[in-house]
């Protein structure tokens, strides 16, 4: 019996409530060919409960828990465990929209040559309204990119975010997964250390594969109140410099790659295409610039120093 072509791994902490929500979504989908894997490394009962209550008779959904914390960490778990030829990460606060599996499915089956990974539009559901202050050009470090309507290669420097993009489980396991030491980890001395999606995303390039961009493969991603202030904004634009100083120092020294990957230091991966754009920044979006770039500076500053003094985590 040959198993499922999709494994959707979904991994969760502490929010059981979006979790549910979000195998809602997967499971209203279009696409049949597909098992769910959900990786709960909440210290609580709760997410355990609510899957076993309202999935437990659905042999698609699948429950592992893992005691120890860690975004990557859990992505290698449910690869690990997965059966499908594809994997599919999806994070718990996003809702796919139906056709998203289907999406994936018909890159992966019909595109020539075969794509080492696709990423899909990630749509931002906002909590609260969106400040007017916010700039574009910050929208990815929310959680959002879009570029454009048609399918194609990923835009030369970008690479697909780790909550909507799928590739071939034989690709994951021969580059040796997700690099756990980067990634948000709650327990972990920098949580917001990121990159773990574009540092695999490098390899496949590297690899000769194509990377590509389905809008088909469409998400809504949640983002909370609590993400809409300067003050968070300029927290992740520090976490995003130490993550750039990490990337490079992880890139082994391909510098025919980074040459068009890190080309802006300051703002790259924050300039990443999102929806609905405004054109003409505010005073206050300016200011906002000019802080996130301090922010960004001091963060890369800081990586360095930690490196160069051995006490990396």
């Amino acid at each position: 019996m040959t198993g499922p072509f999709i494994s959707v791994v979904i991994p969760t902490i502490h929010r059981s409530a979006l979790l549910v929500k979000c195998i809602d979504g997967v499971l209203a989908g279009d696409c049949a060919d597909f098992e769910l894997l959900v990786v709960d490394q909440s210290s609580d009962d709760l997410s355990r409960l609510a899957v076993a209550g309202r999935f437990g008779n659905d042999p698609r959904v699948r429950y592992l828990h893992s005691d120890v914390t860690g975004a990557a960490r859990a992505r290698n778990l449910g690869s690990e465990h997965a059966c499908g030829e594809i994997l599919a990460f999806l994070d718990d606060d996003a809702i796919p929209e139906p056709g998203w599996l289907s999406a994936f499915a018909r890159a992966f089956r019909e595109s020539k040559p075969r794509p080492g990974m696709v990423g899909g539009r990630v749509t931002p559901a906002w909590e609260g309204p969106r400040p007017a202050w916010l700039p574009d050009e910050f929208m990815s470090l929310l959680g959002a990119y879009d570029a454009g309507d048609r399918a194609r290669a990923f835009p030369a420097g970008d690479f697909p975010m780790s909550g909507n993009f799928a590739l071939p489980r034989a690709l994951m396991q021969q580059l040796g997964g997700f690099d756990t030491r980067l990634g948000f980890d709650e327990g972990r001395s920098n949580p917001l250390l990121g990159g773990e999606d574009s540092h695999l995303g490098l390899k496949v390039a590297n690899a000769g594969l194509p990377v590509l961009y389905d809008p088909g493969a469409e998400i809504r991603h949640l983002i909370r109140g609590g993400k809409l202030t300067p003050r968070y904004l300029i927290r992740r634009l520090y976490w995003h410099g130490r993550t750039y100083v990490q990337l490079r120092h992880r890139s082994d020294g391909d510098r025919r790659t980074w040459r068009h990957v890190l080309k802006d230091s300051r703002a790259k991966r924050s300039a990443r295409p999102a929806p609905g754009g405004r054109k003409r920044p505010s005073l206050r979006s300016r200011a906002m610039f000019a802080g996130a770039g301090l922010a960004f500076v001091v963060g890369a500053l800081v990586e360095t120093l930690v490196l160069l003094a051995g006490r990396e985590d």
